[in-house]
Parts: structure tokens; C-alpha cells; sequence
């Protein structure tokens, strides 16, 4: 079951860790760190059942860089993944988050300027097909982007959002049929509560 869910989200898994961009959700705490906004693993069953566990998380210091949209202040990301029985392990097969927080407004909205080319040029060199466009009622700005792997039959809707100081990366994953947009956009609207509550 491990290398099928590294099959789905190996390039997107990658760019998480290199580059943190930072409904039922309880709210955050007006000084919540990355983590604390972050999806919990209660989020994720709700939308996508108990067969999903936590799989890997990882806190982040703040940036060295000080140039706008680079000097975030620290960043959290998780990943959760569906730990059904290998010869049942088609649909949806990992959930990726990362938060990042940021100094000031501007920060964040350089983030979010520059975030559609970073994309881009990732994905494009690892021979997926990405449709991006923008998302409504999800934070300041948004944009969803479904991305397949032919080759691979495996499939990602990625959502970015930008609201206040913080930004959010959601990834939802599967293999042989394409993610229903749904539950992510209802696990995005989770994370941009939070953020909300968090300022």
C-alpha cells in the first residue's frame, strides 16, 4: 500500500517539502501556529473515512530569505494516507496539507502571486496534465488545479489559498479514477476557518 500511495503524489509530496507555501472545524486560537490550523486527522475521516491514518507531519522554521513572499515565519505540513487493504486501495489514496504563516499581508500576496508559476514549471516537467482555475467563497484568493499522470492513472486536485498572514496547500490524491472536487473543497473550507479564526 506504501509505494501505491507514493505513486499519486511523488512530485507534489516533493514540492510540499521543498517549498512550504504555507465545516466541522473547531476555531483557532487568534495566536495558532501553523500546526495548530492545520487538518487533523478527524478532518480527514469525516470527508473520507476511517480507513485513513496520519502519515507523515513535519514543523518548519522560519525562512532565512527576507525577500517578499520567501520570509515566511514558520510552516507545518501533514500527510494522511488510506491504509485499506492493498487490492482495495483504488480511489482515494493520500491527503497532503501545509500552512505557512507570514510577516505581513504583503508577504502572503507575493506568495500567492507567484505560486501559479511555481506550479507550473513542476508539474509541466513531470510530464502531468494541470487545469488550474480560480476558486470562489475559499479565502482572499484561491485557485484549484486538477492534475493527472496519464501514464500513471493517478490523479490530484490541488487547491491554494491565501487569506490574512497565512496561506494553505491542500492535495487530495487517487489512483485509477480522478478526485471528486468536493471533499477537497470542503476540507479547504475547514482550513480557511481556521486561518480566519487564527487572523
Amino acid at each position: 500500500m506504501i509505494s501505491r500511495l507514493f505513486l499519486a503524489v511523488p512530485l507534489l509530496f516533493t514540492g510540499a517539502l521543498c517549498m512550504p507555501l504555507a465545516a466541522t472545524a473547531a476555531p483557532a486560537a487568534a495566536t495558532a501556529s501553523p500546526k495548530a490550523i492545520s487538518l487533523t486527522l478527524k478532518d480527514v475521516q469525516h470527508v473520507y473515512g476511517s480507513t485513513f491514518q496520519p502519515f507523515f507531519s513535519n514543523v518548519y522554521k522560519a525562512s532565512k530569505y527576507h525577500t517578499c513572499g520567501a520570509d515566511y515565519t514558520g510552516s507545518y505540513a501533514a500527510m494522511f494516507g488510506n491504509f485499506k487493504k492493498a487490492g482495495k486501495a483504488a480511489g482515494i489514496v493520500s491527503v497532503l496539507n501545509s500552512i505557512t504563516a507570514y510577516p505581513s499581508s504583503k508577504s502572503t500576496a507575493c506568495a500567492a502571486a507567484t505560486f501559479g508559476t511555481f506550479l507550473t514549471t513542476r508539474m509541466n516537467h513531470s510530464g502531468a496534465t494541470i487545469h488550474t482555475s480560480s476558486l470562489t467563497g475559499v479565502g482572499d484568493t484561491a485557485s484549484l488545479s486538477t492534475i493527472a499522470y496519464p501514464k500513471r492513472h493517478a490523479y490530484s486536485v490541488m487547491i491554494w489559498l491565501a487569506r490574512g498572514m497565512h496561506s494553505a496547500m491542500l492535495t487530495v490524491s487517487s489512483i485509477g479514477t480522478p478526485v471528486a472536487q468536493p471533499g477537497a473543497i470542503t476540507l479547504a473550507k475547514i482550513l480557511d476557518g481556521r486561518i480566519g479564526a487564527a487572523g
